[in-house]
């Protein structure tokens, strides 16, 4: 008896072995005809561990990664009988063929419940049931989401679904938060969400979105009923030794006027916060983003000491963010929506120790200590105003501001035992950089096939950077005196103008876009390299102002699961680079033609 149970055993192994090897079953579901949408589920015990629905054909592709020795498949149809097998006795490496057989059922009482289906088709969307998904130990909406058929999630958060980028997400429908899903999909507890949505063919743009090719794939997160209260969510506290702290909170009050939720995260434990991930905000082709200053004249190990050390090795370190979006009418055809974060890390650490380098002939001892300092806060407010003018027309308001304080600090001191000798080398860094955006655009409906799109942007950004270099190493410099610091400071101011008078329209199977813009950038930089003792730096100067009149025109169609775009854009553009007389300086302004063709 034994012996014959451990035959079993070994047969089970084999099979599981060769299950492993082909992490996907493909197979067609037929009747007297191919059955399209038949449910096909892979179990394990009475838990669903995969899903797939048949196509038009009725084939279907099912994701075997999470079976087991116990796992089963089972195939249902309305209308038929069940269809179940053991996946320990299906050949994984061939096309699966069920052939089911039509069951006449009496019914007495209908009861609809979706709750039970993992997946849901419903036109170009995809209704996912988060329970059939999770087994209890995600915290976070994107461990959820991870799991997900034909959903990637990377280190860095970013999402994609069948290999398309993600653009947003939104929350009972509503779009609390732009493009910034990051701040949704790393903060939205996971038992929070009952069900999500996959749109593939979603427009942004309501009123004149299906004119435009530009179609995003989202997700819609659909709350639990059972959670909602007039204010409801979450809040984590935890304490440890040693001064580790952390707090985190998710907090929701979505009435049907004001909408808004805040997430909150706070800590010590050398962990970034999550909710300061997505610095880039964009929308509607209008941006405004955080500078990243300039790359330093001078260059040293010293200068990236400090990002050699994990935030977590740091012994006094702290990091933190919150973000928060407040959606409410103004009246009965205007809204308004408000998002702001702040976010920030702070890290220190001091080293001291006692080195000896030991050479053929010499012992030197020699007492090193090191000092590494991090700090960057940032922060991003920006305020959309929409009115509805008419059915057809409409007009909006964007401001948005960004800034940054960030500061770096490394510094290493060697100290010879018995010898009157210091050796410094030491980098530190302070950059301030703000931006202002203001944006205007007003839309209008002409007819079916037809919709008119004004838009205009000024944008302001200014970066102030100072920079000090210390070590014998710089003394070399030419047409410098050997002296122990040096000071570098950047200045740079940036205006930029844009108007746009964009025209869509549809021919047919066609999907045209026309637009004729101008754009205005002025860029005044400064440059300063001396002595750290010296008052004032002076600076060398570089100024440029660039001018350009563009029109693009494009044609869009899809030939199936083809998409093909064919354009063109023709520039007239003048630029003037370091005037050191605006009024002798003379323009140059060219042509240029440049032809596109893509296919996805």
């Amino acid at each position: 008896m034994l012996r014959l149970r451990s035959f079993f055993l070994f047969v089970a192994f084999i099979l599981f072995t060769q299950l492993l090897l082909s992490q996907q079953l493909t197979g067609v579901v037929l009747a007297t005809t191919e059955l399209p949408n038949a449910q096909v589920l892979l179990r394990t015990e009475d838990a669903i561990v995969g899903f797939a629905m048949t196509d038009s054909e009725g084939q279907f592709t099912l994701d075997l990664k999470r079976a087991e020795v116990s796992s089963r498949i089972e195939v249902r149809f309305f209308g038929y009988a069940d269809w179940s097998r053991e996946l320990s006795r299906i050949d994984t490496s061939q096309l699966l063929r069920v052939v089911l057989r039509e069951e006449n059922i009496e019914l007495n009482e209908v009861v609809v419940s979706a709750a039970s289906l993992p997946q849901i088709n419903k036109g170009d969307t995809l209704i996912y049931n988060t329970d059939a998904y999770r087994d209890g130990s995600e915290r976070k909406i994107e461990e959820v989401i991870a799991k997900l058929p034909g959903a990637e999630v990377d280190e860095a958060g970013n999402i994609k679904i069948k290999g398309k980028a993600l653009g947003r997400i939104l929350v009972d429908g509503e779009d609390l938060f732009d493009k910034n899903y990051k701040l949704l999909s790393k903060n939205v507890p996971a038992d929070f969400v009952n069900r999500i949505d996959v749109m593939d063919n979603y427009h942004q743009d309501a009123l004149v979105g299906d004119l435009s090719e530009n179609k995003e794939t989202v997700l819609n997160l659909h709350l639990d009923p059972d959670k909602k209260r007039p204010l409801f969510g979450e809040i984590n506290a935890q304490v440890g030794n040693a001064g580790t702290r952390a707090a985190n909170g998710s907090l929701f009050r979505l009435g049907s006027k004001m909408k808004t939720v805040n997430f909150s995260d706070y800590g010590t434990l050398g962990e970034a916060s999550s909710v300061g991930v997505n610095l880039l905000y964009r929308s509607q082709g209008l941006g405004s983003r955080i500078p990243t200053g300039v790359r330093p004249v001078l260059r040293s190990e010293a200068s990236r000491q400090h990002r050699l050390v994990r935030p977590v090795d740091y012994l006094d370190n702290e990091a933190y963010g919150t973000a928060q979006t407040l959606l409410f009418p103004v009246g009965e055809n205007a809204k308004n929506r408000l998002i702001f974060n702040v976010s920030g890390e702070n890290y220190q650490l001091s080293d001291e120790r006692l080195r000896e380098n030991i050479a053929l002939t010499t012992v030197d001892s020699f007492r090193q200590e090191n000092d590494y300092g991090y700090r960057s806060r940032r922060f991003w407010l920006v305020n959309d105003f929409d009115v509805l003018l008419s059915p057809k027309s409409r007009f909006d308001v964007r401001l948005s501001v960004t800034g940054a304080d960030n500061r770096a600090l490394v510094r290493t001191t060697n100290e010879f035992v018995g010898a009157d000798t210091l050796d410094n080398l030491g980098t530190t860094l302070e950059e301030r950089p703000i931006s202002y955006l203001a944006s205007l655009r007003y839309v209008h409906r002409i007819n079916d096939e037809m919709a008119l799109r004004i838009n205009g942007s000024l944008k302001k950004e200014d970066i102030d950077q100072w920079q000090q270099y210390q070590g014998s190493v710089y003394q070399i410099l030419p047409d410098l005196p050997a002296a122990p610091a040096l000071s570098q400071v950047f200045n740079q101011d940036l205006t930029e103008a844009n108007a746009e008078v964009n025209v869509l329209q549809i021919l047919k199977a066609y999907q045209f876009n026309y637009t004729l813009g101008h754009r205005n950038r002025q860029v005044i930089s400064g440059v300063g390299l001396a002595e750290a003792s010296q008052q004032n730096t002076p600076l060398n100067t570089f100024n440029y102002l660039l001018q350009e009149t563009y029109l693009t025109t494009s044609v869009h169609r899809d030939y199936g699961k083809v998409n093909a775009t064919a354009g063109l854009t023709i520039s007239y553009f003048g630029l003037d680079a370091d005037q050191a007389d605006r009024e002798a300086a003379k323009k140059t302004f060219r042509w240029a033609a440049q032809p596109s063709f893509n296919l996805e």
